[in-house]
């Protein structure tokens, strides 16, 4: 049984993105943002982003309509942040 959600991850994906594997970075980042941690994956994405990675670009960008549709939707029910 997991503890956390981190219980999960695999130990050596965490090294490589402790060394700078960008494209572990982006892939760990992909496992944070299907588990809806927007907040890690965002981390994530802008350090492979910086790099060049279009791919994190390209979630930067999901990650921002989802927050932009979720906080209009709030908005729209009257409730604040």
């Amino acid at each position: 049984m997991m503890n956390s959600f981190n219980d999960g991850i695999d130990k050596m994906l965490i090294s490589k993105v402790a060394c700078g594997d960008i494209p572990a970075t982006v892939e760990l980042g992909e496992i944070f943002y299907q588990q809806q941690r927007y907040g890690f994956a965002t981390s994530l994405f802008m350090l492979a982003s910086k790099h060049g990675d279009q791919k994190a670009t390209e979630r930067l960008a999901d990650i921002d309509r989802i927050i932009h549709s979720y906080n209009k939707e709030q908005k729209a029910n009257g409730e604040s942040k």
